[in-house]
C-alpha cells in the first residue's frame, strides 16, 4: 500500500471521527448535591417517563404481525438478574422526579453506562435531567450491595435533537465510583450486529406493560424470546412481541446471554411500542464509541 494511499485514508478516518466528535453534547454534575437530594421519599414518589411515540401514523400490517408470531419463542423461566441493570433515578424540569432503565456497558475507564436521551435531555425544552443517580442490581425496592452511584457526566448526540427525538435515543452516562464499576457489576459488550431472528434477553423497571412480573417499578424484570427485523426505510428497526412497559425505556437488549459466566453483548436498548410489539433502534457502534470517548 503506497504512502499517497495511505494519507488519503487517514484524512477520511479523521474527518469521520470528527464529524461524529462534532456532534456530541455533554453536561456534567455536581455529584455531592445528587447523593444529598435523593431522600428515600423522594424515590418512593418516582415516576417512570413514558416512551417516546415512534412510528408517526405507522401501524405494524398483517404480514409483519404474522412474522412475529413465527419467530417468537416462549418466555424463560429464568430469574437472571445482573447487577448490570440498574434503575436510574432523574429530575425533570426541577420539580418532576422520574425513573428509566441503564446499564453499565465495557469500556476503558470501567464507569460507562448507557440508557435513553429522553431519560437525560428534553429536545422540546432544550432542558437537561438533573440529580441523575444510577442503583446498579435495585430489585425488589432493595439496593444491591453496590448501592448508588451517582452520574458525573452524560453525553449525547446531536442527531436526537436535530431528529427530534426519532432517532439515535440513546446517551452515555459516566459514574462517578471509587474504582472501576464494572469489574464488580460486570458489563454488557457492545459491537456485535446479528442476523434475523436472534434470541435475546431483556430487562427493565416496568409500571405496566406485558412482562411477567410484579410491575411496580421497584422489581427488575426479564423476558428471553426472538428479536425480529422490521425494514422501516430510511431506518430499520428491531422488534420483540410484546410491550415492555414504561419503566423498562433504554433496558438492554442483549444476546450471547449465558449467566454467570458471560453476560453477552448489548445490541439494542427498548425505544418505544406499536400496536403491543416493543422496538428498538439498530445501534451506530461507531456514535457509541464515540459518545464513550467524549
Amino acid at each position: 500500500m503506497n504512502k499517497k494511499y495511505i494519507s488519503y485514508l487517514l484524512i477520511i478516518l479523521i474527518i469521520i471521527e470528527n464529524a461524529f466528535t462534532q456532534d456530541i453534547i455533554s453536561k456534567t454534575y455536581n455529584t455531592e448535591n445528587t447523593l444529598t437530594y435523593w431522600t428515600k421519599e423522594r424515590m418512593l414518589n418516582t415516576k417512570p417517563l413514558p416512551k417516546p411515540l415512534i412510528f408517526k401514523n405507522k401501524t405494524i400490517n398483517n404480514s409483519e404481525k404474522n412474522m412475529i408470531k413465527k419467530n417468537m419463542i416462549n418466555t424463560r423461566d429464568k430469574n437472571d438478574k445482573p447487577f448490570a441493570v440498574g434503575i436510574l433515578f432523574g429530575q425533570k424540569n426541577s420539580t418532576e422526579n422520574f425513573i428509566c432503565t441503564a446499564s453499565v456497558i465495557r469500556s476503558d475507564d470501567g464507569n460507562t453506562g448507557i440508557t435513553a436521551v429522553h431519560c437525560l435531555y428534553d429536545w422540546e425544552t432544550n432542558v437537561w435531567a438533573d440529580n441523575m443517580n444510577f442503583w446498579p442490581g435495585y430489585d425488589h425496592g432493595e439496593q444491591s450491595r453496590y448501592g448508588c452511584v451517582a452520574v458525573k457526566k452524560v453525553n449525547i448526540s446531536l442527531l436526537y435533537i436535530n431528529g427530534e427525538g426519532l432517532s439515535d435515543d440513546y446517551g452515555i452516562l459516566k459514574f462517578n465510583y471509587n474504582g472501576r464499576l464494572q469489574d464488580n457489576t460486570g458489563c454488557f459488550g457492545w459491537g456485535i450486529q446479528p442476523g434475523y431472528p436472534v434470541e435475546i434477553v431483556t430487562f427493565g423497571y416496568p409500571e405496566d406493560g406485558e412482562m411477567d412480573c410484579v410491575k411496580d417499578t421497584s422489581n427488575l424484570c426479564s423476558w428471553r424470546g426472538n428479536a425480529s427485523l422490521l425494514d422501516n426505510p430510511p431506518q430499520p428497526y428491531q422488534y420483540i412481541p410484546l410491550d415492555l412497559g414504561d419503566g423498562s425505556s433504554k433496558g438492554p437488549w442483549v444476546i450471547k446471554n449465558s449467566p454467570p459466566n458471560n453476560l453477552g453483548y448489548l445490541m439494542g436498548i427498548t425505544y418505544g411500542t406499536v400496536d403491543s410489539k416493543e422496538f428498538s433502534e439498530i445501534l451506530n457502534f461507531t456514535l457509541i464509541s464515540s459518545l464513550i470517548t467524549s
